[in-house]
């Protein structure tokens, strides 16, 4: 078998971003201060109108057959649309590959099983998550719990939300720990955008 690789690509100093989706590939280019702070998501919406129509019929993806329908990744930067893969089957496996460089440094790329229907979310460390940051994302999960209902949790709105929070919550505790061992053994803690 052939495999054709695209790949997403964020500039350096710091970040290269790749998804790679076998002959379903999309490409998609920003530079790492562009990222700094923002939700970044990975999702599949219906490929069709006829295939929206399908899902409904069978009442959401979880319903679904899978050879029924196509759905096509987003890429989403903030809620946004910033890329589009080719329509495949639902379950589809693929590969998800963020890669980090920087002048002077070898690409370090991260690669992660992706399914075609899931719901995925890339968090972003930059040495530190601001406090406000933390602030902002958790009032936006307090606006729309109270809305979040079984057909719209898995949206960009709600769950891209909470899997966001997530990520810079676990970078919030890793960033303190680090800077708590760093003050006890006098040392400076310094490393690459992590993802």
């Amino acid at each position: 078998m052939v495999q054709c690789f695209d790949f997403l690509t964020v500039n350096a100093p710091g970040l290269f971003l790749g998804l790679f989706l076998l002959e379903k590939r999309f490409l998609y280019k920003a530079g790492a201060p562009e990222l700094y702070g923002k939700k970044i998501t990975l999702s599949w919406a219906p490929a069709t109108a006829e295939d929206e129509n399908v899902l409904q019929a069978y009442g959401g993806v979880f319903g679904t057959p899978t050879y029924l329908v196509e759905v096509k990744a987003e890429l989403k930067i903030d809620g946004q649309v910033v890329a589009t893969g080719k329509p495949l089957n639902l379950g589809y496996k693929q590969n998800f590959k963020l890669t980090m460089s920087s002048p002077g440094t070898s690409d370090d790329g991260i690669v992660n099983p992706v399914k075609a229907s899931s719901f995925y979310a890339v968090g972003l460390d930059y040495q530190k998550i601001a406090p406000g940051e933390l602030k902002q994302i958790a009032e936006k999960i307090e606006q729309v719990q109270p809305t979040a209902t079984e057909q719209n949790v898995y949206t960009d709105e709600v769950l891209g939300e909470i899997l966001n929070g997530a990520a810079k919550a676990y970078f919030g505790q890793l960033d303190v720990t680090n800077g708590i061992l760093a003050q006890k053994y006098n040392v400076k803690s310094t490393r690459f955008i992590s993802e």
